[in-house]
């Protein structure tokens, strides 16, 4: 019961007044002298009361303590209310900044994520560019070696076609001389036809 109205403060507390603004009008609003009854026709001689002054400042003071119990407690309302309101506004408020940073933080790991990939798209296009620039150095450089062997070859073409042409030169002057000389020491056998070489 005690778990209840801690949960509910608010209900309880109105049924409490409730019940206490009931009782009060019950026994200040019922008369509860026996009144007696006459038969019609016949005046009833009025009854009155005496009251004393004293009778009705003890009403007007306990209406007004009632009064200001009932403020009292709205009072208290309105305090907790604003207490819940300002905690809701603190919780609202705390959410808010958790999301705000739970924001930040994503931005700037899809910043870091961003500068990550690019710098390695980065070496990626550097590794590619430099394995790019090594294959042209060595295609150009087995073109040189290919053009230097063709030019050695082709020297070394011209040199034996050289030396060639150059041991003919000297075997056709060998042979020119030999010739000469032969012509010029042979001897004619006598009756021998002519055209005898």
């Amino acid at each position: 019961m005690w778990e209840a109205i801690r949960e509910n403060p608010r209900p309880v507390m109105y049924a409490v007044l409730m019940h206490l603004i009931l009782l009060a009008l019950l026994v200040f609003s019922l008369d509860w002298t026996p009144k007696v009854s006459h038969p019609p026709g016949i005046k009833v001689p009025i009854q009155a009361e005496l009251v004393d002054q004293r009778q009705l400042d003890a009403v007007e003071e306990r209406k007004q303590a009632e009064q200001q119990r009932i403020e009292e407690a709205k009072r208290q309302e309105a305090r907790a209310e604003q207490r819940r309101v300002e905690e809701k506004r603190k919780s609202e408020l705390e959410a808010k900044q958790k999301a705000e940073q739970a924001a930040k933080q994503k931005a700037e790991q899809a910043t870091k994520q961003k500068a990550e990939q690019a710098t390695k798209q980065k070496a990626e296009a550097e590794a590619k560019r430099k394995a790019e620039v090594e294959a042209k150095r060595k295609a150009e450089e087995a073109q040189r070696r290919e053009a230097e062997q063709a030019l050695q070859s082709q020297l070394a073409a011209e040199q034996a076609g050289m030396e060639a042409a150059r041991v003919q030169g000297v075997v056709e002057e060998y042979i020119g001389y030999i010739q000469e000389r032969i012509q010029r020491s042979w001897l004619r056998p006598p009756g021998s036809v002519a055209g005898l070489s």
